[in-house]
């Protein structure tokens, strides 16, 4: 699900540090050290009980790739498999209505047993008492720390399987007809969009119709600029600790993303996610920001695309960083049939299983979490050659809640579908939100 990753990030990681808590138990007290022992024996007992009686499950997944469409039945025919008195059936949706649809279906009573969260709606909804506890999912004390991206005041209520870089993908045929090299600052960039221009090829992909993707292009700078100096940023804002009117790297970061406006394709706002990454695959638009799962949608579209990967330019001050992130996690609904519960949970233990890592490289076309032999595409490897100080990650960072996250994108985008930016115009209104949410 791309929703937030982009969701941001938007591309990110938005991880807090929240680790196991080892017992600490006397040496002379024999009566707590049983009791803790007991309850460990149950909780283990927990996460290996059978499924004794039939039960139905629905698993909501709603992704437009094929491939990770293949990966899911995978893992859904696996864990029937395994658990022969499950059944699951795999619904899909639209990623704009995703998690729409999801409350609508809590509200009603008819919730999906696994579906997939974003790290702000996992707080959300864990606060709200829809997630259980997966830290007894066999498999989960050993999963890699990225997990930490669903553990929420030391529950572990999600689970992610993969990573995305966010970056700019590039028709490297297009490049090589008009000379042009990989830009590696703000103004490079600018400079090969308006020669792409002038030679009648429009630039960038620019699929705004889904906010979702307006949120992931803004963060592209504010992630570097803003957050890159300083990492409790989008605290500081939803805390009122800080505005936004007087926050010059913010206004730099809208004013940078505004002035790439005469590059977008035609009717930014008119247009869908889906057909921006269709205008790229097929040659119709040069380049395109997007999260690495884009690379299974080029590869049922037009496999045979000659593309590369680089880390998006934001800035002239420093050197752009490939931004790095774990995807959504996997969620199990707090239904009341512990049966149901039960099922999620093994269903999660395939999800998260080294198996299904190997078929999310091959089917499923990504970056798995856990790592693995299979040949992945040239663009992961573009991606994969940044390292050390080159990645920015949202490791341990804090981002907008899905609250705020709604408010500030909204303002965005009434500020990009004028003729003309009005900065101070913008900055106000936000601060205006901001306050009257608190």
């Amino acid at each position: 699900m791309k929703k937030i990753i982009a969701l941001l990030l938007c591309l990110m990681l938005a991880l807090s540090v929240a680790g196991c808590t080892a017992k600490e138990v006397a040496a002379d007290d024999k009566t707590t050290a049983q009791s803790d022992a007991q309850a460990d024996a149950q909780g283990s007992e927990a996460s290996d009980s059978e499924i004794t009686e039939p039960v139905e499950i629905i698993w909501q997944w709603d992704v437009p790739e094929e491939g990770k469409q293949e990966w899911a039945q995978w893992c859904a025919n696996k864990c029937m498999e395994e658990n022969p008195n499950i059944k699951i059936t795999i619904e899909g949706g639209s990623n704009s209505t995703h998690y729409s649809s999801i409350e609508t279906k809590i509200a009603g009573g008819d919730a999906p047993t696994v579906f997939d969260v974003s790290r702000s709606v996992c707080i959300t909804y864990s606060e709200a008492g829809h997630l259980v506890d997966l830290g007894d999912v066999k498999g989960m004390d050993t999963f890699p720390e990225t997990k930490k991206n669903g553990n929420i005041d030391g529950v572990q209520y999600s689970v992610p399987v993969d990573q995305n870089a966010i970056a700019l993908f590039y028709n490297k045929d297009i490049f090589e007809q008009y000379g042009l090299s990989v830009p590696n600052s703000y103004s490079e960039l600018l400079s090969v969009c308006k020669t792409l221009l002038d030679n009648g090829m429009t630039p960038l992909a620019a699929g705004f119709g889904e906010s979702w993707y307006l949120r992931l292009f803004v963060c592209a700078f504010t992630n570097q600029i803003c957050r890159g100096s300083d990492v409790e940023w989008y605290g500081k804002k939803m805390s009122l600790e800080t505005n936004f009117s007087d926050d010059p790297l913010y206004q730099e970061c809208i004013q940078k993303a505004w002035d790439t406006h005469e590059y977008w394709q035609a009717d930014p706002f008119g247009t869908s996610y889906d057909d921006a990454t269709s205008a790229f695959a097929t040659g119709k638009v040069a380049m395109i920001l997007d999260g690495s799962w884009i690379v299974d949608t080029i590869y049922t579209t037009n496999p045979d695309l000659n593309y590369g990967a680089c880390a998006f330019p934001a800035s002239d001050d420093f050197a752009p960083k490939m931004m790095v992130s774990a995807g959504n996690g996997f969620a199990v609904y707090n239904d009341e049939d512990p049966n149901k519960v039960e099922a999620g949970k093994k269903l999660i233990e395939v999800i998260i299983s080294q198996e299904s890592a190997e078929k999310w490289a091959e089917l499923g076309r990504g970056l798995p979490i856990l790592p693995v032999a299979y040949a992945m595409a040239p663009a992961f490897k573009d991606c994969q050659a940044y390292t050390g100080e080159q990645l920015l990650s949202s490791a341990g960072l804090t981002y907008f809640s899905s609250e705020y996250e709604s408010i500030w994108i909204d303002d965005v985008q009434a500020a990009f579908n004028m003729d003309s930016l009005d900065m101070a115009a913008h900055c106000e209104k936000v601060d205006a939100d901001f306050a009257s949410a608190q």
